[in-house]
């Protein structure tokens, strides 16, 4: 059914039709992203008081499902993270539900509906689910730990009772559930703060799980003390390290991390992970017959040459050149968001003959990789 043919729907035959495709999926057991939410995306984002009425009702009733749905209403009626017009009263009565639901299914939707309202207040709530008996109720309270209390993006004032239940959910027994505490904690908190986040991170740099440890590995990128202990740790796979200074905007230093180990075993494709301090952390795929050609580049300006050396692809570009006075420059693209430096840091850290040796490090990367 198209939005138009939804649009000429009365409130009570979309909610029919929502618990219907919820039904659905819950039988064929698919992908949480394999749903067909088509009614359910237009009950959210409808935002009149009859839907949230109808919403509230469907919680007050017997129905594990009906109440399921409720609480996915209320979750983003009217737009997510507190901006609905009955945010406040939704909140109330979320509260309440939770405090009497029992059924896992429904407590894992009534969770994460409470978190995206953003009450500071309900975060010891949502601590106290994080050490729920149920999977999914775990991971619920996981996600919802930042949602909390800053839905925006980056946590800089770190609560501690919410460093304690990330790294302790870090290492959880269910995958999924570790898996969202290392990306909060990847992604979204200030390693430098507490010891024990960068820990967190370190302890899965080897994790058997592929996603989870390229998330680690990323998120290891972020703080010069995290990586250093990293590479410490294992030194294989640092292969270079360009440290870029943009100093006509002040932004904190930008580091290009290239990692030799290849994501998920791979022959075709190696992984940078790079970021500045207040900046999410991100993997990018690196093609390894480019970085090959461009590492011989690098060797032909080490040695002299004028040509410049350059790596791109969709998602990341680097430029190596010589300025005016013929000193080895540097420019890197990634993404939308350009950063030049009028130097190779590396050069002056290391000396100009550890350009060949950035060169020699580009190739290292690109040889096949051992099993595992």
């Amino acid at each position: 059914m198209s939005g138009a043919d939804l649009e000429q729907l009365a409130t009570g035959a979309l909610i029919d039709r929502a618990l219907a495709e919820q039904a659905r999926h819950r039988a064929t057991g698919e992908e949480a992203d394999q749903e067909d939410v088509a009614a359910l995306a237009h009950l959210q984002e409808s935002g009149t008081r009859e839907v949230f009425d109808a919403a509230v009702a469907l919680l007050d009733s017997d129905s594990p499902q009906h109440r399921t749905l409720g609480a996915r209403i209320l979750r983003e009626h009217g737009g997510s993270h507190g901006g609905q017009a009955y945010a406040a009263e939704a909140a109330a009565i979320l509260r309440g539900c939770v405090a009497a639901e029992s059924d896992p299914e429904v407590l894992t939707q009534l969770i994460t509906a409470l978190s995206q309202h953003a009450d500071a207040a309900d975060l010891e709530t949502v601590i106290r689910f994080s050490t729920h008996e149920d999977d999914a109720v775990r991971e619920a309270a996981a996600c919802g730990l930042l949602d909390s209390v800053d839905p925006r993006g980056r946590l800089r004032d770190i609560d501690r009772r919410i460093v304690d239940a990330l790294v302790r959910l870090s290492a959880d027994a269910a995958d999924d559930v570790r898996y969202s505490a290392v990306y909060d904690i990847a992604n979204r908190l200030d390693l430098d703060a507490d010891g024990r986040l960068a820990d967190a991170l370190l302890a899965h740099i080897d994790d058997p799980d592929d996603d989870l440890r390229a998330l680690a590995r990323a998120g290891c990128a972020r703080t010069r003390p995290t990586w250093a202990r990293l590479v410490a740790a294992r030194p294989e796979l640092a292969t270079a390290e360009l440290v870029l200074v943009d100093a006509d905007d002040g932004r904190p230093q930008l580091r290009l991390m290239v990692l030799a180990a290849h994501a998920g075993g791979s022959s075709t494709s190696t992984v940078a992970a790079w970021s500045d301090h207040w900046e999410y952390s991100r993997i990018v795929e690196v093609d390894l017959e480019r970085l090959s050609a461009f590492a011989g580049a690098c060797a032909l300006i080490a040695s002299g040459g004028d040509e410049p050396a350059e790596y791109a692809d969709s998602s990341l570009s680097i430029l190596v050149d010589r300025d005016g006075h013929g000193d080895p420059r540097v420019a890197v693209m990634l993404g939308d968001d350009g950063y030049a430096s009028e130097a190779l840091r590396l050069v002056h850290r290391l000396g100009r003959d550890r350009l060949a040796a950035l060169a020699q490090q580009c190739l290292d990367a690109t040889a096949q990789p051992s099993a595992g």
